[in-house]
């Protein structure tokens, strides 16, 4: 099963490097600009409100335009798990 990678990075250069890379190496990558979409997309997979797999590891940026994220985004996604 491929491995799901969540990306959490509002710059779209370091986006596109990512998703090379991934692909490269075979992983499904998912890249959110915003914290809260990405907080939205996991809790929703736990409420089983979709259909996605968990990500196997998220990748998250420390300084994010809508949450912080070391402090916010952090605290949200362990909770999402």
């Amino acid at each position: 099963m491929n491995k799901v990678i969540y990306l959490v990075e509002d710059d779209s250069a370091i986006v596109d490097i990512y998703k090379a890379l991934m692909k490269k190496f075979k992983f499904t990558l998912r890249a959110f600009s915003l914290g809260k979409e990405a907080i939205k997309a996991i809790k929703d997979i736990k409420d089983s409100k979709s259909e996605e797999k968990k990500p196997d590891i998220v990748l998250l940026a420390l300084i994010l335009p809508d949450i912080n994220g070391l402090h916010d985004s952090a605290a949200a996604i362990s909770q999402g798990f």
